[in-house]
């Protein structure tokens, strides 16, 4: 009352909103061979997309797998050198590498053109990081899709994060050849 007078809120949206044009998948997966094949389907695609990992040394070795499997991928995490870096998101940007392989350090901050995948590999820890790596797709308008993959055990460590992050989805138990993988690819 002192200081102000005639104040003026501006208000951005909540951090925890999210975008409309953004679909959520969770995909219930056997075993860590099934979750393998899963992920290079997902991979395999012709957009761009970002696999999150939950390490540098999972981030990079997948990386290095899916290159050698014919899929084009880079890795960004904090054990690269800057120009390291900037060679990788350029190569992502550009379209030579189709796949980034990231950490959770790299969903903030990172912003590349029509992204149309992002898939948990590893799901985060908390809601936030959750809504930060979701966030790299569907931007400026455009349409996205999110996918988490669970494998036995995770479920409800997962729902408790999908509850705080304000997200319904209903899981659904896949293969690498189902028919939502493949429309996703």
């Amino acid at each position: 009352k002192r200081f102000l007078h005639n104040e003026v809120l501006h208000s951005v949206d909540e951090a925890t909103s999210h975008v409309a044009a953004m679909t959520h998948h969770v995909f219930e997966v056997a075993d860590v061979d099934a979750k393998n094949d899963l992920v290079k389907a997902l991979a395999s695609g012709t957009g761009r997309r970002i696999l999150f990992m939950r390490t540098k040394h999972h981030a990079k070795k997948l990386a290095k797998k899916l290159t050698e499997q014919g899929i084009p991928a880079v890795d960004l995490h904090g054990n690269l050198s800057q120009p390291q870096r900037d060679r990788n998101l350029a190569a992502f940007s550009a379209g030579t590498a189709k796949v980034l392989v990231a950490t959770d350090v790299a969903a903030r901050g990172v912003h590349v053109d029509d992204v149309e995948l992002v898939v948990h590999v590893d799901p985060p820890m908390e809601h936030k990081a959750y809504l930060h790596r979701s966030g790299r797709t569907a931007r400026a308008g455009a349409e996205g899709s999110v996918v988490t993959i669970v494998l036995p055990g995770q479920e409800k460590d997962l729902k408790d994060l999908l509850r705080k992050a304000a997200i319904t989805v209903t899981p659904e138990s896949v293969s690498a050849s189902s028919p939502q993988v493949t429309a996703l690819v």
